[in-house]
């Protein structure tokens, strides 16, 4: 077996009876979850730890005032951090309102998630799907995002609740909203290259139990305006073409849009950070990549070689 290659687009998968449950119309058994659980975790024993994300922070501290030409805003507390900079709760002056307020570190970085997000603006009017952004500005020589403030990640959800599994139901209004979200990307030619749990916000658990949007477009890239060297997606959740060196396109958000679902299904990573166990588990479950991914793959050297029957072997460790 080797792996298929056929690119399967969200607006297909929107239609998979997974989503649309065709097949349970008539019936209210639903012991194939707990089966598919049990299948799971029997055939993927080596499962990847917890995830654990990146450490990193600007300095800003808790009555600390962030200005811009329109309003000041009072650093209450942080909610995260990570190589790209930190993301404060903020209350805006004379307002009883909080924002997340977003400072990174690179000017780069952040000028392209500028215009990504008013490339997606443009084209999302309502901000069903993005993050509604308030406004941008610099502010002591760092680059500030005013965005609404969303309620939690993923990530965040499955660690309070000491990574228990969704059950299908939660799993399944989130994996509709997922692809309707690659679907409209798709259509305006963004891809996001870094979906993962912590890039999946919930907007308000309380008031609107499991409506997501996606965040974080700081590495989106336009249609053909990438290479695969410039893509660096979190290991857990990088497509099998990524780790080849291959061609990629779009689809690499629907791969790691299906690591998420299995990420809520199973409690753990399906793959590790481990890039050669991931490639062992890519082959397990989906067998040997065909011969032009090999032959044309850049990396394809690191995690395969031929046999003495010329016939490729995955290779049994890094040398």
């Amino acid at each position: 077996a080797e792996f298929h290659t056929d690119t399967i687009l969200p607006a297909d998968a929107l239609k998979h009876r997974f989503i649309t449950m065709q097949h349970t119309a008539d019936s209210k058994d639903t012991s194939y979850a707990t089966m598919a659980h049990e299948i799971f975790l029997n055939e993927n024993g080596a499962l990847s730890p917890n995830y654990v994300t990146e450490q990193n922070s600007n300095g800003s501290e808790m009555g600390d005032v962030i200005q811009s030409s329109l309003a000041l805003y009072h650093v209450e507390k942080q909610l995260g951090s990570g190589c790209f900079g930190t993301v404060l709760m903020c209350r805006v002056d004379r307002e009883d309102k909080r924002v997340a307020v977003k400072i990174v570190l690179n000017q780069q970085s952040a000028q392209h998630e500028l215009e990504a997000m008013k490339y997606l603006i443009k084209h999302d009017s309502t901000q069903k799907y993005i993050p509604e952004l308030i406004e941008a500005f610099e502010y002591n020589n760092l680059f500030c995002f005013v965005y609404e403030l969303l309620d939690q990640s993923l990530l965040n959800l499955m660690e309070r609740t000491d990574w228990t599994p969704l059950n299908m139901s939660e799993i399944r209004y989130i994996a509709k909203q997922l692809l309707e979200t690659l679907d409209f990307l798709q259509q305006v030619n963004i891809t996001h290259t870094d979906i993962k749990p912590d890039n999946i916000m919930l907007v308000n658990h309380d008031s609107e139990p499991f409506r997501v949007k996606l965040i974080d477009f700081g590495l989106a890239v336009r249609e053909c305006q990438y290479s695969e060297e410039e893509l660096i997606p979190s290991i857990s959740y990088k497509a099998p073409e990524i780790y080849l060196g291959n061609p990629c396109n779009e689809s690499i958000d629907t791969w790691g849009v299906g690591c998420v679902l299995a990420f809520l299904f199973i409690g753990r990573n399906l793959c590790p950070e481990d890039e050669y166990e991931a490639m062992r588990i890519f082959v397990k479950l989906l067998g040997m990549p065909d011969t032009q991914s090999l032959t044309t793959g850049w990396y394809a050297k690191h995690f395969f070689t031929l046999d003495q029957n010329s016939k490729p072997i995955i290779i049994s460790s890094f040398l």
